[in-house]
């Protein structure tokens, strides 16, 4: 097999302020993996923040012009992280038939079936047509790569088959997510970390009542949140601490695996909604690293939970119940951290998982169409 050459695209790295970061989706869709395959390939992979060199250059400046030429000259394959420009994508198009030059767009979200609290979504909405733009090229794209089963089957709907659709997971990387030792206090602390486009899957989960319930009730009980930027009635309960998140992911995961040292039981609320089916289990990879329970949303993503490695709920009695259950019981607690420990070592890290992008690249670059 020839020498592949790949572009991967970081597409979500600047913050609202301009700064250039590092972004949660770009490391798990983009760095992670691609890293990952270029230690076991000899092929050509280089990652950018961005396709060009500029971030502020005009679709039809020469300089742009040349530098997309030179992309398909120099790549067999370019691969981004969410498009959503029209015109960027109509270059590909061109590109595509004059030098050959494959494009893939991931996307690890249901695009089909938004939700409004999410920021991004809450950004398209503003800007006339531009849903309407990434619907078309949804529909267009010859290659689109999905984190789970669920997805391809709603893009494949969409698009009325499910040709050049590949399913890649979220998977871990053992060396970045592995924490420091266990801090033992004297407050028995269920932790949670994530950003604010989670509001609804606190508050219409059943998940707050219950939490509210357990703080009130079991006064050695802490519930520690991490990034969850926004005043909201949790900051009501006893006992709540909230620590703001980073805006870069290498920063973010220095703070948790600081901040993970003192959780000892793991919560993933997710409301049950057609957006969350889409979603991933990374907030039970995090969990799993440090050797903690989790309890969790019986919903889509989280179905990757079994009796070994922690609780799935339903209910607001059932979250009360679980919680209770692990609060009382160190040495459950222990065994499900290690069962969970087991399990995320064996089946969710990309250093066993490699082959499978792999394959998935290889399929797209023979591909004829």
């Amino acid at each position: 097999m020839k020498k592949l050459r790949i572009l991967a695209v970081e597409t979500h790295y600047k913050l609202p302020n301009g700064e250039r970061r590092t972004s949660a989706v770009d490391w798990w869709r983009i760095i992670n993996p691609f890293s990952e395959l270029q230690k076991h390939t000899d092929w050509k992979i280089e990652i950018r923040k961005g396709t060009l060199s500029k971030d502020d250059y005009k679709f039809g400046d020469p300089q742009a012009d040349r530098e997309w030429e030179e992309v398909a000259k120099n790549f067999d394959i370019v691969w981004f992280s969410y498009m959503e420009n029209a015109i960027a994508y109509c270059y590909l198009e061109v590109l595509s038939k004059k030098y050959g030059l494959k494009f893939v767009i991931d996307y690890d979200d249901n695009m089909l079936r938004p939700c409004l609290s999410n920021p991004y979504f809450a950004t398209v909405f503003e800007e006339p047509g531009l849903y309407e733009k990434i619907k078309i090229i949804l529909k267009e794209a010859p290659y689109l790569v999905v984190t789970n089963n669920y997805l391809k089957k709603e893009y494949a709907d969409f698009r009325g088959s499910d040709k050049g659709i590949f399913v890649f997971p979220n998977y871990d990387n053992f060396e970045l997510s592995q924490p420091g030792e266990h801090i033992e206090d004297d407050v028995l602390t269920i932790g949670w970390q994530g950003g604010w486009t989670h509001y609804d899957d606190f508050f219409k989960s059943s998940f707050y009542e219950a939490i509210k319930y357990i703080l009130y009730r079991h006064k050695n009980v802490r519930f520690s949140v991490v990034g969850f930027a926004m005043t909201s009635p949790l900051d009501k309960l006893p006992r709540f601490e909230r620590i703001d998140g980073k805006g870069d992911y290498y920063e973010w995961m220095d703070m948790w695996r600081q901040w993970i040292r003192k959780i000892d039981i793991g919560v993933c609320p997710l409301e049950d909604n057609l957006f969350n089916l889409g979603k991933s289990p990374i907030k039970t990879y995090s969990f799993w690293s440090a050797k903690l329970p989790v309890v969790v949303s019986d919903v889509g993503p989280y179905k990757i939970v079994n009796e070994k490695t922690g609780i799935r709920v339903k209910t607001g009695g059932e979250w009360v119940s679980a919680l209770e259950d692990l609060i009382k019981n160190e040495e459950k607690r222990r065994k499900m951290g290690e069962e969970g420990y087991k399990f995320w070592k064996e089946n969710c890290l990309i250093e066993n998982h490699w082959q499978e992008l792999k394959e998935i690249v290889e399929k797209i670059y023979y591909d004829k169409r």
